[in-house]
Parts: C-alpha cells; structure tokens; sequence
C-alpha cells in the first residue's frame, strides 16, 4: 500500500467516524471548516435549520445567525479559531439561530474542535430550547401572579408543601399568626391549626393534592402568643415548579361568631 493510499484510508476512517457520531446524535451536528463553511451536516440539522442538505452544506455558518449578531458571531469564531477547545455557549447569555425562513429561535450550542490532516474543524451541536424557555416563562408568570396575589390579598394566602411545612405566605398570614418571615421554611400547620392533629390535616392535604380540588371549611387558628382565632380557610391543591402543594386563603371570622 502507498503512502498516498494509507493517508487516504485513515481520513476516510475518520470522516466515517465523525459521520457516525454525528447521525447518532440526538441533536443537530454541524461541521465547519477555518473558514466558517459548513463541511457536512446530520438530518436533525437539516430539521432544524429548514436547508436541505445540498443547501446546508457549502452554506456559511453564519448565515445561520441573525443579521444582528453575525458580526459578533463573525468575532467569536475568529477568537475560537486561534484557540480552539471545547466550549458551550448559549447556558449563560441568549444565543439565537436563524432558519431557512428568517424565524430566529433561541439555541444552546456545544463546540468540539477536531483535527483532521493539520486542518481544525469545529464540530457543532445545536440544540433549539425554544420549549425549555417558554416553560420557564410560564413559570416566571406564575411566579409573578403568585406574587401579586400575594401582596394585595388581605385574606391570609399561605401555600404548603406535601409535607405541611410552611414554603410560602402573604404579610396577612404572618401578621395574623405574629410570626414574621423566618417562618417560612420551618413552621409546620400543626404549629398553628388549633383544632386538627396532624393526621387529619394530612389526610385532607393528600386528597386535595391528588385531586387539585377546593374544599372550605372552618377551624381556628392559634397565633405564636397562643391566641385562637377563628377562621374560614378555602384551600385547594396546586402545582408549583412541578411541585405539588397546597395553596389556602384564612379569613379572620372571629368578629361574626
């Protein structure tokens, strides 16, 4: 076997390599030169990005970025390329990429530089968490409305976890019981439930959790200087950050009985 053959067999071996790491991958994998041009490129990528792949491969990569940031992006891979290691980026700053129709969608990349014949190529994984922010900014919402709630309700809100601590409460609920926010974290129901054991109020907790149903009932209540109040709670079983809890409203009535 030649020289010329041996060295053409192992980049063959490895562009087989890479090729199979890169249909394997869940996610979309892009190949790209010194230069910023697309070398080759998974199915996922072609999903992705919107190109078939006559027209993803030879396209450059920055064309796959919003006209914005191209520039910058233009920079990065310059800098990258003087010292190209492993990097992620996308994690702590917004990252876009840009499809074939000009929608720009939020994405978190890994780059891998590799060597093949003293040339460096960066291997890219692209991955779209248009979905993973969306979620998160329902939450940021629910959040946000919790908090609202929290703050202009004069009802006692007070929200517990499965296990009856106290996770979250208004000013109301605090100022009613006399407990200020240190609370939070370490007083339990039965602290301050003057009429149930905890086994009651755990069996109610469960079938509220299970069901996410409403229930309003009376009992009292009893402040830390050990005064009982009487109160009207209407609770009901949520879920929060994928948790599920138990979300009541206390109402002083002591004044109608």
């Amino acid at each position: 076997m030649s020289v010329v053959q041996d060295i053409t067999d192992r980049l063959q071996l490895q562009e087989d390599l890479i090729r199979r790491i890169m249909d394997a991958s869940p996610e979309a994998m892009l190949k790209v030169d010194a230069r910023g041009i697309i070398c080759d490129a998974n199915q996922n990528a072609v999903r992705l990005f919107g190109y078939p792949m006559a027209a993803l491969v030879g396209l450059e990569v920055d064309a796959l970025v919003p006209l914005p940031n191209r520039q910058a992006h233009a920079e990065f891979r310059q800098d990258f390329n003087r010292k190209p290691m492993v990097r992620a980026i996308g994690e702590d700053r917004a990252l876009q990429a840009l499809n074939k129709d000009g929608r720009a969608f939020p994405v978190e990349v890994n780059l891998s530089p590799i060597e093949i014949e003293r040339d460096v190529f960066i291997i890219a994984s692209v991955k779209d968490i248009s979905e993973r922010q969306a979620a998160q900014q329902l939450i940021e919402n629910d959040r946000k409305r919790l908090q609202t709630i929290l703050k202009t309700s004069t009802d006692g809100i007070h929200i517990l976890d499965s296990s009856g601590t106290l996770i979250e409460a208004n000013d109301a609920f605090l100022d009613m019981l006399g407990y200020d926010r240190a609370a939070l974290g370490t007083l339990h129901v039965a602290d301050w439930d003057a009429d149930r054991d905890w086994e009651s109020i755990r069996r109610d907790m469960t079938s509220l959790l299970e069901r996410c149903g409403e229930m309003t009932l009376q009992t009292r209540h009893r402040r830390r200087d050990g005064r009982v109040l009487d109160v009207e709670i209407s609770c009901r079983g949520i879920e929060l950050e994928g948790q599920r809890n138990r979300s009541a409203a206390s109402r002083d009535i002591t004044s109608r009985l």
